[in-house]
């Protein structure tokens, strides 16, 4: 769950202001349990998955794990001046990078906050368990979401880090 919050939110704006040209002031997210992921786990179960015969390939695992991928949306909010801004960002990550599901809302002449909320949510969720990032099999453990769970199969490792090095270029637009 995610509630964006603006500087209207907290009687410092204007609030004469279009919603989508308010100034960001806070993000609060929650992470919550994963909605249907049957399409990311058949693409996971296609593509990112090692069979191993000790049992470590039953968990679906993160290898850049989902809070390190969060803090660099959160700080994005800080480098954003506007909603607009923040939710066009998500929006090109999301769809235009990582072939994401687009639902823009920018183009619309009314947004409510629970329309921009919902958006922004998805796209962060989205974003934070990315299917290409995600994989099963045999690894060193993710350290309780510290660390990256780099996996023990050497073609798997490869192509987790190649999606790591995707998915933060598409960040870093």
């Amino acid at each position: 769950m995610i509630i964006i919050y603006d500087k209207e939110d907290y009687k410092d704006g204007d609030s004469s202001v279009p919603f989508l040209d308010r100034d960001l002031f806070y993000i609060r997210h929650e992470r919550t349990a994963a909605g249907d992921k049957t399409e990311t786990q058949k693409w996971v179960d296609n593509n990112n998955y090692v069979p191993d015969p000790n049992g470590d390939d039953k968990v679906y695992k993160h290898y850049v794990p989902y809070n390190e991928i969060f803090k660099v949306i959160n700080d994005r909010v800080v480098k954003s001046n506007s909603r607009r801004q923040f939710i066009e960002w998500l929006e090109n990550v999301a769809a235009n990078k990582l072939g994401i599901e687009n639902r823009s809302i920018t183009g619309r002449q009314q947004i409510s906050r629970f329309d921009y909320d919902e958006a922004a949510d998805h796209y962060v969720s989205s974003i934070c368990d990315w299917q290409e990032n995600i994989f099963r099999g045999a690894s060193d453990g993710d350290g309780g979401g510290m660390k990256k769970d780099t996996p023990k199969d050497s073609d798997l490792a490869k192509k987790v880090r190649a999606a790591e090095e995707k998915l933060f270029a598409a960040l870093a637009t």
